[in-house]
């Protein structure tokens, strides 16, 4: 049986600030995220889904960002083929420009 020493309080002390780092980084990085959709939200808001949306959502009980176009951040007005299997050729009005 091996007899493990106890860690330094000095040790341990700077454990609980690497940790502290590494948790305070992540809530920064989560922050930045939460702003970012809560951007793409405040977008989406000011102006109206397209019926033709809302009709895809409802058809195939999928979200809206599904037929949100994240490049040109315009809604998708036409559908790959053989959507939802494949969503490659989904186009927002300037994709097919």
């Amino acid at each position: 049986m091996t007899d493990i020493a106890p860690a330094s309080p000095r040790h341990q002390k700077n454990m609980y600030m690497r940790q502290n780092k590494v948790l305070k980084d992540k809530v920064e990085s989560l922050e930045l995220e939460v702003l970012h959709y809560k951007e793409q939200i405040d977008k989406l808001t000011l102006g109206d889904v397209p019926q033709i949306v809302k009709n895809w959502m409802n058809e195939y009980s999928l979200p809206w960002e599904i037929f949100w176009c994240f490049e040109h951040e315009k809604w998708i007005a036409e559908l790959d083929n053989l959507f939802p299997y494949h969503m490659e050729n989904c186009r927002c009005d300037k994709c097919e420009s």
